[in-house]
């Protein structure tokens, strides 16, 4: 007998073969999973074209060996934070992070991120989102304790959002080591990139490589 499973998943990679696509979606009851859709590359595929990585679904499965999509219905496509070249970068990175840190379901965690995502996408501000973005992956860190948010200097323990940081932590201007440390500033959106680049290299051993033709999605789009 199979086993069905529905709810809310968020789309943050997929993979495609012949005629199947391959898509690891996370959800607030099933944590991470990588789903089949059976026949989602062929060109006259609805399912496929709903499968849009970014986009959050509302979809039922069925589990044999593997999860496999039986339904879908797109819930949102974040079209506005895809519209824009800075915040897709942010967005992919947000999705970088959540794929190698979002296993186990934490309900309140998923509502939270997914509905910060929504309000920042609804707004239609772009300085609004590229900075929202940027404090939801900074939150995800916070939140795995991979990282801790606000950055405090590790000799006066103040709160910085720039200065340098090294094996041994961050420091303030003040307290900067000479030579050793690499700079960042948190106040524009090239470094906060940057910053974040270099923290997921060292921290997660995560290396991004931004691709701004990802097939981001700017409609809304159903599929049965």
């Amino acid at each position: 007998m199979r086993e069905y499973v529905s709810g809310l998943f968020l789309i943050v990679d997929s993979r495609k073969y012949t005629d199947d696509i391959a898509f690891i979606g996370i959800s607030p009851f099933e944590g991470q999973q990588t789903i089949i859709s059976k026949g989602g590359n062929r060109e006259n595929s609805r399912r496929g074209k709903a499968l849009d990585i970014g986009n959050a679904l509302k979809a039922k499965l069925y589990k044999r060996h593997h999860y496999y999509l039986t339904e879908a219905d797109i819930v949102e496509s974040f079209s506005f934070l895809k519209s824009d070249l800075t915040t897709i970068v942010l967005f992919q990175i947000l999705l970088a992070v959540l794929r190698h840190t979002y296993y186990l379901p934490e309900r309140k965690f998923f509502f939270s991120v997914f509905q910060s995502l929504l309000e920042l996408d609804q707004s239609r501000d772009l300085e609004r989102a590229e900075l929202g973005v940027f404090l939801i992956i900074m939150k995800i860190l916070n939140y795995y304790d991979i990282l801790e948010f606000p950055l405090t200097c590790q000799v006066c323990h103040k709160n910085i959002y720039h200065g340098s940081f090294d094996y041994l932590g961050f420091s303030c201007d003040e307290h900067a080591t000479n030579n050793t440390g690499t700079s960042f500033s948190l106040f524009t959106n090239e470094q906060r990139v940057a910053f974040l680049e270099t923290i997921l290299r060292d921290l997660l051993g995560i290396t991004i490589t931004f691709n701004p033709e990802l097939p981001f999605s700017s409609t809304k789009k159903h599929a049965h």
